[in-house]
């Protein structure tokens, strides 16, 4: 079963196989999720094993190349300000936040799983204090959910880009100090290690 089910993922995978293994993994539901980002505090199985070695503190993916190519991520996300919310969207007419943080991941070869409670899951744990610019930010926006319900892309100077459903809607930027989203920040990630040589203190412009 997973042999086919490997040779499917590598296929599908192909733009970021080249960088990293296929990791599968179980969540608290019992669902199967798939990633190319070694998942944290998780029991997972290899379903590709490329021959490239790993490398960066994920284990998995790519490290970043430079601050550069971090900051082209950014700008990529900016370029979608605007785009409207919709949930379980995925396309220009409309996108949630995973889809988004997903889409934009995409671009530096990085398959991430759809949701944001699965994107919790992967990628290594960052302190408040230590995020830069492309960490992944998560909140608990339910009252009801265990889980995390929303997720951006951090963009330094307290700043987050990100799909929402709030005020109309739509990729915004706003402020991880803001009386919502401080209130309802549970935790960071980062699914690429930093480039070689560069401080967890470097930022990009947030406006």
């Amino acid at each position: 079963m997973y042999l086919t089910l490997g040779i499917f993922l590598l296929l599908f995978f192909a733009p970021t196989a080249t960088y990293a293994s296929i990791y599968g993994y179980v969540d608290e539901s019992g669902a199967y999720h798939f990633t190319n980002i070694k998942p944290a505090n998780k029991q997972y199985q290899i379903i590709v094993e490329t021959s490239e070695p790993a490398h960066g503190v994920q284990g998995s993916a790519r490290p970043w190349r430079n601050d550069e190519e971090r900051s082209g991520l950014i700008n990529q996300a900016k370029a979608f300000l605007g785009v409207p919310y919709k949930l379980g969207g995925d396309n220009l007419n409309g996108m949630d936040c995973s889809a988004f943080v997903k889409r934009m991941f995409s671009l530096v070869d990085v398959a991430l799983p759809r949701t944001a409670r699965e994107q919790y899951d992967v990628g290594k744990r960052i302190p408040r204090q230590e995020l830069t610019m492309g960490d992944l930010v998560f909140f608990r926006t339910k009252r009801y959910e265990q889980h995390p319900t929303h997720v951006g892309i951090y963009m330094g100077n307290d700043k987050f880009i990100h799909a929402s459903a709030l005020n109309k809607g739509g990729v915004r930027i706003d402020s991880l100090s803001s009386d919502f989203y401080n209130a309802r920040f549970i935790g960071g990630s980062r699914v690429k290690a930093l480039p070689e040589g560069s401080s967890a203190s470097i930022v990009t412009a947030a406006k």
